[in-house]
C-alpha cells in the first residue's frame, strides 16, 4: 500500500492505494522477507516457483548484461 504525502501548507495524506498485487506476483503476503522496495520505488522480489520449498539461499547478479556479454565473448574464442 502507498499514500501520497503533502507537507505544505499542512500535512496531508491521500487514501491508501494498492501498489502491487503480491498474490499475482506469487509472493505470500506473510513472507515480508521475500520482497523489498528500493529507494527509487522499484520492487525487488524473490518469486518462488511452483513446487519449490522454502528458500534457504539465493544469488543476486549485479550488472547481469555485462556478465552475459563476457560469457558470450569467452564462448566465441
Amino acid at each position: 500500500m502507498g499514500v501520497q504525502v503533502a507537507a505544505a501548507p499542512q500535512l496531508r495524506a491521500s487514501p491508501p492505494a494498492e501498489l502491487w498485487d503480491l498474490d499475482a506476483l506469487r509472493i505470500p503476503a506473510a513472507s515480508f522477507r521475500l520482497f523489498d522496495v528500493l529507494p527509487d520505488g522499484r520492487l525487488l522480489m524473490v518469486q518462488r516457483g511452483e513446487g519449490e520449498d522454502e528458500l534457504d539461499r539465493f544469488d543476486v547478479v549485479l550488472n547481469f548484461l555485462d556478465e552475459v556479454r563476457q560469457k558470450v565473448h569467452a564462448a566465441r574464442k
